[in-house]
């Protein structure tokens, strides 16, 4: 055996290794920097609890780190990529676009779903590419509308429940009162 570990372990290399931003940074536009610190935080107690394990305390670190390493790396790997997309998308110009500008003023937000349910109902679709306006006017317009829509659809909700509230407290006056 050798000591402090078991046979067949590493040799001891070092006990320093990275983590978080610091071994993978991200840009912030996929709010995932501090998930992925602590994913690294979780998968380093368990690489080092298993090389302790399998090598001992002292063999077992210097095995631990270089396991960390290659499933941290692998792991993050989809998340930078990702992240690094979302900052070129963010710093083009379509981030500056008429529609996008719109869209993220609109209350819509980054929440596809519901512009493509506005497009779809204010009927903008592939045939809209042709409009003398532009596509970007089109589909700018579209959201200003659907926009529109739904929030005299909420103040119409919203004014008809006061109006039932109101009618229901009347009659429970008119109730208690006689």
């Amino acid at each position: 055996a050798v000591e402090g570990g078991t046979a067949g372990a590493p040799p001891p290399q070092r006990r320093v290794t990275l983590m978080g931003d610091a071994a993978h940074p991200m840009t912030p536009f996929k709010a995932q920097g501090a998930n992925q610190a602590l994913s690294d935080a979780v998968l380093l107690a368990e690489c080092l609890a298993e090389g302790v394990r399998l090598h001992g305390p002292k063999t077992g670190v210097c095995a631990a780190l270089p396991q960390f390493e290659r499933r941290m790396l692998s792991r993050s790997a989809r998340v930078v990529t990702s992240s690094r997309e979302k900052a070129k998308e963010m710093h083009s110009s379509l981030a500056l676009q008429p529609a996008r500008k719109v869209q993220r003023e609109s209350g819509l937000g980054g929440d596809m779903q519901k512009a493509i349910g506005v497009l779809r109902a204010e009927g903008v679709g592939a045939h809209s590419v042709s409009d003398p306006r532009g596509l970007e006017a089109v589909v700018a317009a579209a959201i200003v509308a659907g926009g529109t829509e739904n929030r005299k659809r909420r103040a119409a909700t919203e004014g008809q429940a006061a109006v039932s509230a109101a009618f229901k407290a009347k009659r429970r006056r008119k109730d208690a009162s006689g």
